[in-house]
């Protein structure tokens, strides 16, 4: 996905994002909201779980003033991808956003 607006952007994830990423997910402020705190990534970590090269997963880096501040990831939802298949219906797409464990992130 690549998308811009003002000094908001969104770039498709990059192979030399790996190392931000990791610097990211080493940071205990980060770790508290996300894995938790005793729970830092690895390097090998970041390959598996970011870059799996499934199609199905849109990756992508959250840019503010052409520095990079966040990651998202989407999906469309199916019974294979999550458990919320209840709020999808004939016709439409759903999509979802949720990080490592699952959680919806809202």
């Amino acid at each position: 996905m690549n998308w811009s607006k003002g000094k908001l952007g969104v770039r498709s994830l990059k192979a030399k994002d790996k190392v931000l990423i990791k610097k990211w997910l080493t940071d205990p402020k980060i770790l508290e909201f996300y894995e938790g705190r005793d729970k830092p990534y690895s390097l090998d970590m970041v390959n598996a779980d970011f870059y799996d090269h499934n199609p199905e997963i849109d990756r992508s880096i959250v840019i503010y003033k052409d520095s990079p501040i966040g990651y998202i990831q989407i999906y469309p939802i199916n019974e294979q991808t999550s458990a919320l298949t209840e709020y999808m219906s004939k016709g439409n797409v759903w999509y979802g956003s949720v990080h490592r464990r699952g959680r919806l992130l809202e």
